[in-house]
């Protein structure tokens, strides 16, 4: 299996990514997850998406637990053989980006910790929750700066 270049970002399904309003995941991915289930399509976008995959015209034999495999058999199935240019999709950057940064949002956390956990700038953080905002997905306080507790403590 192909590692993953972005560990620290989640793997949404195509659902999530129109959820929050990143809906144009292309059709294949929709149909290949429904079909196939969302470990094979993240395995298989891992591996190949982005870049052109030939698909053999002779059965591909099928691999027990070799999820791309299980991913090329659907395409030869559904698609056909030949040349593919597979799409990122759900597995590019940005959308799981967005998917971590719409997930840590709904869980409390602040701006500033969110882009400190994935070392990208608060910035970043900032116009994908706009976004969110924008299109009704979060409220619009969530992620607000917290007020700082006051100091108790004697300064002298």
């Amino acid at each position: 299996m192909t590692s993953d270049p972005y560990p620290l970002l989640m793997s949404p399904t195509c659902a999530e990514c129109a959820g929050i309003g990143l809906s144009k995941m292309p059709p294949m991915l929709w149909d290949m997850e429904d079909d196939c289930g969302h470990d094979v399509l993240r395995a298989f976008l891992l591996a190949h998406g982005g870049r052109q995959v030939s698909v053999a015209s002779k059965p591909i034999g099928e691999v027990p637990g070799d999820l791309v495999n299980t991913a090329l058999r659907w395409l030869q199935t559904h698609i056909g053989h030949g040349r593919i240019t597979v799409p990122s999709g759900l597995m590019a950057y940005h959308a799981r980006l967005a998917w971590t940064i719409y997930h840590r949002l709904m869980r409390g956390q602040s701006l500033a910790e969110i882009s400190a956990a994935l070392h990208v700038h608060s910035r970043t953080v900032s116009n994908h929750r706009a976004r969110l905002i924008n299109i009704g997905v979060v409220p619009q306080d969530i992620g607000a700066a917290r007020p700082q507790t006051p100091n108790t403590k004697d300064p002298r």
